[in-house]
């Protein structure tokens, strides 16, 4: 009994021990391991902090590039909806009137911007509002289309579109400008003819391609002085050539009728065209008593001119005309030469009508107000 004691507490013992060795006994790293591993994750922080302040750093020199670049675009932009990057060395004139050129809201030569139509161009100077999906301008700097007056005085007025003193046969967003271009915008109403289909302010356009000067006997070497001023301007290909009625209605090249009216009234189209001046959207009309201006109804308006006057004129065969037909036709020889010498000389003005009385007095402007 006494040695199964003995054995139970030696056993118990053994066990002691044995618990002892095995769970008691805590494993840890050694101090300079521990060192290592917590100065490893301190510079895992620090890098990390380290790459997000480089990135802000990267973010706000980024921010600052984008705000100098604003910052010039602003300076260098100044025009309405100017964008520096697509501007080019360029321009093109921008013209907006009333009533035929009574009176001028915009007249300014200004840069254009690469591949711009004539819609882009417009609103990027010009306070425009559209219709119809965006293609079509029914306001300029707060005038807008619609109806003036009420009952039988009821008037219907639109924005009318020149593109190089013709009137357009497109919508701005589809003509597709190019330097030098004039681009013009005038507000009238419809009235006995609202489609009167060229204008005289954007001369020498639309006569600067392969011109032809078509002259009466009177008037051959004033043809031939308006060719030589035009050539030197810059135009290219100018051609002076004997009148021939042909010319009135039919052209394959812009042409420039010089000539005394005594000696144009013998040919039939030209008298036809006389007798159309409605239709043609001229605003003088010709007879043996003298050159007869009219208003913008096209009813005879003002003086009739005699010794030393001409008309200064253009018409073509509608809307989109390449091929215009200007007119310049004298009462007499004096009348031609001040005519020829205005012409050439670019003093056309004001340089913003429709078209011109010339006389000793000096310049009348087309259609009468």
């Amino acid at each position: 009994m006494k040695k199964q004691k003995i054995g139970l507490v030696f056993l118990g013992i053994l066990l002691l021990l044995f618990a002892t060795g095995c769970g008691g006994k805590q494993i840890t790293a050694h101090p300079e391991q521990q060192q290592t591993t917590v100065t490893n994750q301190a510079s895992s922080s620090d890098k990390l902090k380290a790459q997000q302040e480089s990135q802000n750093v990267s973010q706000s020199e980024e921010n600052g590039k984008v705000e100098n670049n604003a910052a010039s675009s602003t300076k260098n932009g100044g025009a309405k909806g100017n964008n520096s990057e697509t501007r080019t060395s360029e321009s093109a004139r921008l013209v907006v009137t009333h009533n035929y050129g009574g009176k001028v809201v915009f007249d300014q030569t200004v840069p254009l911007e690469k591949d711009a139509n004539g819609l882009d161009f417009s609103a990027m100077y010009l306070d425009v509002e559209t219709a119809y999906g965006g293609s079509f301008i029914n306001g300029i700097n707060g005038t807008v289309s619609g109806y003036t007056g009420h009952g039988i005085h009821k008037i219907k007025k639109d924005w009318f579109l020149y593109v190089n003193g013709v009137l357009s046969s497109c919508g701005a967003g589809d003509y597709k400008l190019k330097k030098g271009d004039v681009v013009w915008w005038d507000y009238h109403d419809w009235g006995e003819n609202a489609f009167t289909p060229v204008m005289l302010g954007a001369f020498p356009r639309p006569f600067s391609h392969q011109l032809e000067i078509v002259f009466s006997p009177a008037g051959e070497d004033y043809a031939q002085n308006l060719a030589q001023k035009l050539t030197a301007r810059g135009l290219t290909g100018v051609e002076v050539k004997p009148f021939s009625d042909e010319v009135v209605f039919h052209r394959s090249n812009p042409v420039i009728i010089v000539g005394v009216w005594g000696e144009l009234s013998e040919y039939g189209d030209i008298n036809s065209l006389n007798k159309n001046y409605r239709k043609a959207g001229i605003f003088c009309r010709f007879d043996s008593a003298g050159l007869r201006p009219v208003n913008t109804h096209f009813q005879e308006a003002g003086d009739i001119y005699t010794t030393a006057s001409a008309c200064i004129s253009a018409t073509g065969t509608g809307a989109g005309d390449k091929n215009p037909l200007g007119l310049v036709i004298a009462y007499d020889e004096a009348g031609l030469d001040k005519a020829v010498k205005l012409l050439g000389d670019g003093g056309i003005s004001p340089g913003n009508a429709w078209g011109l009385i010339v006389d000793s007095q000096g310049c009348h402007s087309l259609p009468v107000r």
